[in-house]
């Protein structure tokens, strides 16, 4: 059953980013009752179809490249939503490797709804000149984050004076 490998990646990803909560990304059934759409918070990251002939995997088309299409035997893009659907006969390891990377690429890209000022470690972070805070998820929310990437350091031995 690919909803064994689907989560076992989730959770591989997850373990990787120390996504600290451990059910950051969300598995919905869809009305159609034969798509599998995976959430990270309220963005939809991407969707399995299981079709008649093969599998269709919706994903980013930022994460598709020209390898990418080798193995599909349909190809579907929609430029004004940058979305792509793929169509596989079979859930390949070249299928799952995807997938995986879709994941990867929502964890690095998200941006919370929900932001903050700072969190507890603010001068510690400051006097390394970069986040420390070990949920990768948690601290995209924070706006002090931003500002020591963008070498504004307003906290500890390397404050702005």
């Amino acid at each position: 059953m690919y909803m064994d490998k689907l989560i076992s990646i989730i959770d591989l990803v997850e373990r990787d980013y120390n996504i600290s909560n451990g059910n950051a990304f969300k598995i919905k059934l869809l009305s159609d009752k034969k798509t599998r759409a995976v959430y990270l918070g309220s963005q939809s990251i991407l969707k399995i179809k299981e079709l008649k002939t093969c599998w269709r995997l919706t994903i980013n088309s930022e994460l598709v490249d020209d390898y990418f299409k080798l193995d599909c035997i349909k190809y579907k893009e929609n430029a004004e939503t940058n979305i792509v659907e793929i169509d596989y006969s079979e859930l390949s390891e070249e299928f799952y490797r995807y997938v995986e990377e879709a994941l990867r690429y929502s964890v690095t890209s998200y941006m919370p709804t929900n932001l903050f000022a700072c969190c507890s470690k603010y001068v510690e972070c400051s006097n390394a000149k970069k986040c420390l805070h070990n949920d990768l998820l948690y601290a995209k929310g924070c706006w002090y984050r931003s500002n020591l990437e963008n070498d504004r350091i307003f906290y500890g031995k390397n404050s702005i004076k």
